[in-house]
């Protein structure tokens, strides 16, 4: 099946396709797990939560894309979850003491 598929790959596409990868995995990953040393786990775990929620915004206001109802509700669970968790946690801790 994927043998009938010719590519016609410049020089220039396959050196942008790899910059893409590169850029997107390995430094991705390298500046969230910097990141995640000088913030620590549970704030990193919070910002990692609500990126779906700007990658949504950005892209309707960058890229001009329609945001749906149902995209709209998700990001209002998102945002409920990160609320509901830091009141969770003020709450245990004000049990402890």
């Amino acid at each position: 099946m994927f043998a009938a598929i010719m590519l016609n790959l410049s020089p220039t596409l396959i050196g942008i396709i790899a910059m893409l990868a590169f850029c997107s995995t390995v430094v991705g990953i390298f500046a969230f797990l910097t990141g995640l040393s000088m913030i620590g786990v549970t704030k990193a775990a919070v910002i990692s939560t609500f990126e779906p929620v700007v990658t949504v915004i950005l892209a309707f206001f960058f890229l001009n894309e329609s945001i749906s109802i149902v995209q709209i509700c998700g990001g209002a669970l998102i945002l409920a979850s990160i609320i509901m968790k830091k009141y969770d946690n003020e709450l245990v801790s004000e049990i402890k003491d």
